[in-house]
């Protein structure tokens, strides 16, 4: 994350780095704060956050760590959009676009 951030300023752009935990509600509240801090303003948000760790035949793989993927990669992207709305609508714009992918 730190890297990609140093290359997108590397590039002109800004950029901020900030460590959260999708599946955390009160975590993601924090990343909205500290974006809503440095940049004033939220005009798009990218759920790309995903959890691969039950892949295999569904015979064998664990329940928990199935529903581990899923909460973090649907339930994630829920928390963030939801956090994210209230600015979007009181600016009148914004976009949220949500990416899924895998191995």
């Amino acid at each position: 994350m730190e890297e990609t951030a140093a290359g997108i300023e590397a590039a002109g752009g800004k950029a901020l780095a900030v460590p959260t935990d999708v599946t955390d509600q009160g975590s993601v509240g924090k990343m909205v704060e500290r974006v809503l801090e440095e940049f004033g303003r939220i005009d798009l948000l990218l759920n790309d956050a995903s959890s691969f760790n039950a892949i295999g035949p569904v015979r064998e793989v664990d329940p928990q760590e199935s529903w581990g993927d899923v909460t973090t990669t649907l339930f994630g992207s829920f928390l963030c959009a939801r956090a994210v709305l209230p600015h979007m609508i009181e600016h009148g714009s914004g976009k949220i676009v949500n990416m899924s992918g895998g191995v």
